[in-house]
Order: structure tokens, then sequence, then C-alpha cells
């Protein structure tokens, strides 16, 4: 056969849009029964699309994480999970996280860092469990926390959580739990079910309703550790919004700070600090049940 003849003299392409393609990791067991399983140190993955010479981005890709096996933990386990799909385009989603049953468990970081949306999902008893730190970012997109319907809890927890999106946060029902601190930052709306850190709760967005919030009392390195000078400014809980503050329910070691620059602050059932409460709001308040320290 005739072999390939190189051209010579092209000029270099230029100005082409690149596209992610799609990463998928599937844990599942075996027809036959086996129990499937993985595990693993750094997952470094990137489904970014570049244009021809890197300088921008074209059109992201898809990462998806899928563990459907059926054994309550070690199915899939982690060393750190770096996840990567900039560029918008066509797809809706950059990253999608989907646990059945058992827990993922990633020993260290996980940084996620989407141009579109991210999504995370609990069916049955499926959790996810970080050792030390958990960001997701997006930055054209939301983050959805999804607890399917037939799930009994949907859980995520880590050291420190930190959700930051230029659309919304959607937490749904699932339940966030961190040692230290829990910060969620958004360009839309913030809506999360349950929210427990050891140290500080810091919420921003255009709206915000939150179910439940809680903070132990355990401050972080941040604030100069127990016994430090900076310990009384420890474990707040602290919301931020243009539009309507909403805490149903918070039960806080230090103080509680409501803020709406131009709508209400309201809380349905009981607002409970260890410090004081403040509340700030452009139309009016409506608290059923407010206690300081």
């Amino acid at each position: 056969s005739q072999p390939s003849i190189p051209a010579t003299g092209a000029p270099a392409g230029s100005g082409g849009l690149g596209r992610g393609g799609t990463i998928r990791i599937d844990v599942a067991d075996h027809e036959g029964g086996d129990a499937g399983a993985l595990s693993g140190g750094t997952f470094s993955l990137s489904a970014s699309g570049f244009d021809s010479d890197g300088s921008a981005f074209g059109s992201g890709g898809t990462i998806g994480i899928f563990d459907t096996a059926a054994a309550e933990s070690g199915s899939l386990v982690l060393g750190d999970l770096f996840a990567e799909a900039l560029g918008f385009g066509s797809e809706s989603l950059g990253f999608e996280l989907v646990t059945d049953t058992g827990r993922i468990e990633v020993l260290g970081t996980v940084d996620i860092f989407v141009d579109n949306d991210a999504s995370f999902t609990g069916i049955g008893d499926g959790s996810l469990e970080v050792g030390t730190s958990l960001s997701v970012r997006s930055n054209g997109g939301s983050i959805a926390l999804v607890q399917d319907p037939g799930a009994m809890a949907f859980l995520i927890g880590a050291r420190n959580i930190q959700l930051s999106a230029v659309g919304a946060i959607n937490g749904g029902s699932a339940g966030i739990f961190a040692s230290e601190d829990v910060r969620a930052e958004a360009g839309g709306d913030v809506g999360l079910g349950r929210v427990e850190a050891g140290d500080d709760i810091l919420i921003t967005g255009g709206s915000a309703t939150i179910g439940f919030a809680k903070t132990n009392g355990e401050p972080d390195e941040d604030d100069g550790g127990e016994g430090s000078d900076d310990e009384q400014f420890a474990s707040n809980l602290v919301v931020e919004t243009s539009g309507t503050a909403s805490v149903a329910e918070a039960d806080v070691a230090g103080d509680i700070r409501l803020t709406s620059i131009s709508a209400n602050v309201q809380s349905s059932i009981k607002l409970k600090a260890g410090g004081e409460v403040f509340v700030d709001a452009a139309t009016h308040v409506a608290l059923v049940h407010a206690e300081g320290g």
C-alpha cells in the first residue's frame, strides 16, 4: 500500500474551537454477583475545550462518576479528585456524580471546576465523604444536590465545604456537614435543606432559603483556635442576600447574622444563638422565635 505523504509548507490552523469529550467512571456489581469496586490515588480529569492554540476555551464536555455497587462502603475510594470541564457549549452538565446505596470516599481533596452545571445525586443510602476539603465552582451554571425521592438521606461531608456558582445553588433536602466551615456563594438563589458546621456557615446569594442550620462551636485555625483572642468570633451563621433571607430553624454556638439588602428576613420556627442575633432587612422582618445568649 502507498504510505502517507506528509504535507509540507501548509499554514498552521488558527481560531478553531475545540470541544471537550466525555469522561465516565462507573462502578457496578457484576451480573454474576461479584462485587464491583474501584480504589486509586489521585484522579485528575479534564474535559475542557480549547481553541487551536490553547489561548481560549471552546465547548466543555462532561465528567461523570457513578457508583451503583451494592456495598455500603469501599466500592469507590479515591485519594484525591480533581475535575475540570471548562468551555461554554451544548453540554448542560460539566460534572455529574451519582451514588447509590454505598458511600463514595475521597481520602484527600475534591476540587470541581466547570463552566456549566455541576450535579450530585444520592440514591438509596448513597453519600459522599471527603477527608479534607470539597470545593465545587461553576463559572456559568448552577450547582445541584439532588436527593432521589426514594433515598433515605443524601449526605455530603468534609472538613471544609465551599460551593460557588454564577447561577443558583440548589441543595434540596440533602444534608451538608463540615467539621470546620461551610461557604455557599451564588449569583442566583441559594437553597439548602440542612447544613451543619463545626465552625462557621457563610451564605451569600440572590435569595437564600435554609431549612436547618447548626454550628457546634469548634473554632478552626482561621479563628485562632481554642482559647485564642478570636475564639469568641467563631461558629457563626452569616447569611447575606439581595433578596429574601429565610432560615426556618437554626441552633448556633456563636452569632446569627441575617441581612437582606432589598427584601425580607424571616424564620418560621426558631433562631437560637449562643451569642447574639442580628437582623437587617430592607422591608420587613418576620421571626417566630429568636433567642440569643
